[in-house]
Parts: C-alpha cells; structure tokens; sequence
C-alpha cells in the first residue's frame, strides 16, 4: 500500500530516508528506504513517481553524481533499480519524474545543457529525448513540468 503522503531526503550520512504520514496517526514517521544506506551525492535533488500498480520510484544522484533510483514495491518494500544508463549529470543537478500509463519517466539536467527524459517501460529503460536549454541557463536549476488535463488523466489512470 502506497503511503498517502512522503517525502525524501538525506541524513546526516547522506543515506537516502523517506518520510510517510501516517493518517491514522496524523503524523510523520520514517520509512524504511534508509535501509538500503544508498549514499547519495550532498547537493542531490529529488524526483518521485507513484504507478497505477502501487510501485514508487526515487530518483536521485548518487555519490558518484550519476542518477540513480530506488523502488518501493506494493508490499512495501525498497529495492534499487538496475540497468539506468550513464546520466552524465552534473552534482546538484535537477530531476524530475512522472508516471505516465505503462511508463515511468525521469527527466534530468545533463552536463551537455539539454533536460534528457529516459523511460522505465516492461522493465527496459530507453532513452527517449533531450531537450536543449539557453545557454545561459544553469543546469542546477530548478524545474517541473505541467501537463494538459488531458495527459493528466492519462497519468493517473
């Protein structure tokens, strides 16, 4: 079961933690991600996507800056995801993922200047697109994409 609410972060290891609401409760509490002790890189950004089949994906910049993600299952538990290609990402780089019907996408800042998208499709990653940024424009920034409600309800079902 999904947790209503959660966030990630890093603790004072640079592991990767996550925190879910609890409603029950009406409070915080920590999960169970800092269990992997994925160190990550100290400036790392973070993106997340829920799937219709209850998965959640995080994705992160690991120690060595390349991007990289964890999985938590239906039942509950994390896992590392395999077969990401070589993000070349800068350290602190933005990221940002969407669940998009049978795909989970991540979208980063690559050291070339341009925002790539890659895909999580039946267990394939592929590489999808990039989109190239103004020059002057700083890779470290932040950004995030709005959808058109109609991709919007094809995102979440």
């Amino acid at each position: 079961m999904q947790p209503e609410r959660a966030f990630y972060s890093l603790n004072s290891e640079t592991i990767v933690q996550d925190f879910e609401f609890n409603h029950a409760d009406d409070a915080w509490g920590e999960g169970s991600l800092a269990s992997l002790r994925i160190k990550a890189h100290l400036g790392t950004k973070f993106g997340a996507a829920a799937t219709e089949d209850g998965s959640i994906y995080v994705f992160f910049q690991d120690a060595s800056q390349q991007i990289v993600a964890a999985r938590r299952d239906q039942g509950g538990k994390w896992g590392r995801v395999s077969g990401l290609q070589q993000s070349r990402a800068p350290g602190g780089a933005s990221i940002f993922a969407l669940a998009m019907k049978d795909r989970v996408h991540v979208f980063y800042a690559h050291e070339d200047g341009s925002i790539h998208d890659i895909a999580l499709r039946n267990g394939v990653w592929e590489g999808m697109f990039s989109i190239p940024l103004p020059n002057d424009l700083d890779v470290r920034a932040d950004f995030s994409f709005a959808l058109p409600p109609r991709f919007a309800s094809a995102a979440h079902g």
